[in-house]
């Protein structure tokens, strides 16, 4: 026993010595052998103990700012880079990543001028062409992306991150033979490459060639097992093939490797839920959650679940309502009323019978100067059989304040009115490729039609089954008899996420409007979402109906909370008269079919009151005739001198362009 501890004391000791006598070199080359295997943390250490023993080392330096460039650190990429230039008179891998680590920080003016000065001096610089391409394809310039690669490729013809960047080019350019030529290429000089078969792998999966994919795929695993992004595709392809159990097979393994790698967990989730385990599915989710509370595809695809499966008395739905609550007290504090509005929203489409998210919603909406809609919430309240005495005075109070309005005098509840005037469907295609999170354009879409409920104008509905293609959604739109039908995509790498809709008129299947909103940041989805709704709700004509009639005056099912103001003004056409234009946003309404117009002389939360001057000599006017708000000159003037502002495509493909090795 003696001899034992001896021996292990005898060990350390001389570990110890080891180390206290490592070189910087000796730690340099650890990092080294850290950074091959993408083991940046590890690898960082090491540089930074030999920077310890040598904070001359400009090597380390240069490595420690890569390590960080991988990592997404730019600052401290450029710091580092910073530092180990008081070295170098003048070094390209230094200029090259300082390039790189601006267009990470989206400084592109200077990224441009650094990737421009290099090929002054150094007209055959690869690695210049290459920053130059990557800024192109930042702003979509994908066309012009590619020639700056066939430019590389001139000067380095078997250059593999060329290949792979203009085979992953051509596809977006839909050049499908193109982008197959390059691959192949890439396989000719490369046969030895799991990264090229990665690529192989994908651009097959894109193709909608799920055998090819997954031969290319597994040939990648072959060459290198532990190659966890291709583990990563395959499941992705398994998924895609509706091999379920196989698809949790292989999750489960990537998790056996790294119990926190939520993407696993995130597309166990889905498999599971394809099986039908929908419990076992929620609790997977959770654990994606809590080991990455910011992924926001997972948290919709969870409370989707929730509100399809859940009993609505369910004790859990309170807990997934919570998130909503606190998300939309941060926007109060932060003055931002359209993110209050929609957390609330969501807060209460999770859990409706939540009368403490109810009351905190009727606060939000008396602070906003909604006094009548804040009541409408206490009664409703009240209903439910649970009231406190504060909530009782307060609907006392109110109700002897509000006694005078136009719903009392014109005895109607705004409460109960059906204001929905435009129906829209969605539908995503089945051949829209996110690695990240597969089925992420049906999460966007049913997120989307959420939120239109913000908006009673408005009846969004999201198709829970994907399109092959437009056709079958223009026949599924003409048969559910919506107005409108749109296309949703949705595109994300780690950092951002771009949605785009097509909208279509449902009658004559032309198109009526494009949008792409590209946001970046915390909430990045749901800002995207925000954005979106509100441009599409902005695009359509405001419009109501005539709901009562004494004499001259009328009541209209539009107030305040519609954006009516007391000069507003509106021409009266008969109902179901006026028809949707058969291209674009807007409506078809001759001169012969107005009826009048409406004068406001008073203003309401929900319901407004207007003078009717009819058209003619006859008034034919009549209760449900529609109304239409008539664009001020100042409206026009002012909406034309608004810039939109350009808006970028394609994370995903940004995001492999900038992988390639």
């Amino acid at each position: 026993m003696k001899k034992i501890i001896c021996s292990f004391v005898l060990f350390c000791v001389t570990v110890s010595f080891c180390l206290a006598n490592s070189t910087a070199l000796d730690y340099y080359r650890e990092g080294k052998f850290f950074q091959q295997r993408d083991d940046f943390t590890s690898a960082i250490e090491q540089y930074q103990e030999a920077l310890l023993v040598n904070p001359d080392y400009a090597e380390a330096w240069i490595a420690l700012a890569e390590c960080a460039y991988e990592m997404d650190e730019y600052k401290r990429a450029l710091s580092c880079l910073e530092t180990a230039s008081k070295y170098y008179k003048y070094n390209l891998k230094i200029q090259h990543l300082k390039g790189f680590c601006l267009i990470g920080l989206g400084d592109l003016q200077k990224a441009t001028e650094v990737f421009n000065n290099i090929l002054i001096d150094y007209p055959n610089d690869i690695e210049s062409l290459f920053g130059l391409a990557q800024l192109q394809a930042f702003e979509g310039k994908f066309s012009a992306a590619e020639k700056y690669y066939v430019e590389a490729l001139s000067r380095e013809s078997t250059n593999k991150k060329a290949l792979l960047s203009l085979a992953l080019i051509s596809l977006k350019l839909d050049k499908i033979e193109q982008a197959e030529n390059f691959i192949n290429q890439a396989i000719s000089h490369h046969n030895n490459n799991p990264e090229v078969y990665y690529y192989a792998s994908y651009i097959s999966l894109q193709k909608g060639n799920l055998e090819e994919s997954e031969g290319f795929i597994r040939t990648a695993l072959k060459l290198n097992p532990k190659y966890d992004k291709a583990n990563a595709l395959l499941a992705y392809i398994l998924y895609a093939k509706g091999k379920y159990e196989q698809t949790v097979e292989v999750c489960d393994f990537r998790i056996s490797q790294n119990r926190n790698n939520s993407e696993a967990w995130y597309l166990k989730s889905c498999a599971i839920y394809k099986l039908g385990a929908i419990e076992q599915a929620i609790k997977s989710l959770e654990t994606v959650l809590k080991i990455n509370p910011q992924d926001e595809v997972a948290r919709y695809f969870l409370e989707q679940l929730v509100c399809e499966n859940l009993e609505i008395e369910d004790a859990r739905r309170k807990n997934y309502a919570l998130y909503h609550v606190n998300s939309a007290q941060e926007s109060v504090e932060k003055f931002n009323s359209n993110s209050a509005l929609f957390e609330y929203i969501k807060a209460l489409k999770i859990h409706p019978l939540n009368l403490e998210v109810r009351l905190s919603y009727a606060n939000w909406l008396l602070n906003e100067g909604y006094p009548e809609a804040f009541l409408s919430q206490l009664k409703f309240i009240e209903t439910q059989g649970v009231v406190s005495q504060t909530v009782s005075d307060k609907i006392e109070s109110y109700d002897s304040l509000l006694e005078n309005t136009i719903a009392n005098r014109w005895d109607l509840d705004p409460f109960y009115l059906d204001k929905s005037r435009i129906s829209i469907g969605l539908y995503y295609k089945n051949d829209n490729v996110t690695l990240l999170h597969p089925d992420s354009s049906k999460v966007c879409a049913s997120l989307i039609a959420d939120s239109f409920s913000a908006f009673p104008y408005f009846n969004v509905s999201a198709y829970q089954n994907s399109v092959k293609s437009y056709s079958q959604a223009f026949n599924n739109a003409r048969k559910s008899n919506y107005d409108y039908f749109g296309i949703v995509n949705f595109d994300e790498n780690e950092r951002e996420n771009s949605i785009s809709i097509d909208l279509y008129v449902t009658a004559t299947g032309s198109l009526a409007k494009k949008w792409n909103v590209y946001r970046t940041g915390n909430k990045k989805l749901f800002a995207a979402v925000e954005k979106l709704v509100l441009d599409m709700v902005s695009s359509f004509e405001t419009r109501g109906k005539i709901l009562q009639r004494k004499s001259n005056q009328v009541l209209i099912d539009l107030g305040k909370r519609d954006g009516i103001t007391l000069d507003s003004y509106f021409v009266v056409a008969k109902k179901d008269e006026v028809k949707i234009a058969d291209s674009g946003i807007g409506l078809i309404l001759s001169e012969d079919m107005e009826l009048g117009f409406v004068e406001l002389i008073e203003v309401g939360e929900d319901i407004s009151v207007g003078t009717f001057v009819q058209k003619g000599f006859y008034d034919k006017m009549n209760p449900n005739d529609e109304i239409f708000l008539v664009a001020k000159d100042t409206d026009k003037e002012k909406s034309s001198n608004l810039k939109a502002q350009p808006e970028k495509t394609s994370p995903e493909l940004l995001e492999m362009l900038n992988s390639i090795k």
